[in-house]
């Protein structure tokens, strides 16, 4: 509550108050879907993120993973068509601490294709710096392939890359 600027904490007050369930969540859903509009259309972004991990974490509690993933990535189209790369690039750092935990350390096509689709949309909006940043994380999760299935994957994503 001490971070919150001081036009805001008479809003954010009673947060700590609501309880979530079965029964209120698709309410409270859509309620910090709004909240999130709001603190885009007044200018908070640093909040957006803790707001789209928690509603993640209720997604997930409530719904299921694959929800909870699903629900969370409209967010990039939405922070990309309002200029906010930073908020698109900071869900899919999310996504791919989340993939992660989910996987070996080996070549993981899900990972790859999460920054292709990152790299592909920072290209289009011609956002150079997220696009570096992309291209980063991309190669780090590019490893030597180990089945013929990844080597037609690894030399799809490189011929992206390149």
């Amino acid at each position: 509550m001490n971070r919150i600027p001081g036009y805001l904490k008479n809003e954010f007050g009673n947060l700590s108050k609501i309880s979530i369930n079965d029964r209120n969540f698709n309410t409270i859903l859509g309620d910090l879907e709004e909240l999130i509009y709001y603190l885009n259309d007044i200018g908070e972004h640093s909040w957006i993120i803790p707001i789209i991990k928690n509603l993640f974490s209720k997604i997930h509690v409530y719904r299921s993973y694959g929800d909870a993933v699903t629900y969370i990535r409209k967010f990039i189209s939405w922070s990309i068509s309002r200029n906010r790369f930073e908020i698109a690039f900071e869900i899919y750092d999310f996504l791919e601490d989340l993939f992660l935990y989910q996987t070996d350390l080996g070549y993981d096509n899900i990972l790859i294709e999460l920054w292709v689709e990152a790299c592909k949309k920072f290209v289009e909006m011609k956002e150079k710096k997220y696009l570096l940043l992309s291209i980063e994380k991309l190669n780090t999760h590019l490893k030597i392939p180990q089945t013929n299935a990844q080597l037609y994957h690894f030399f799809y994503t490189c011929n992206f890359l390149w």
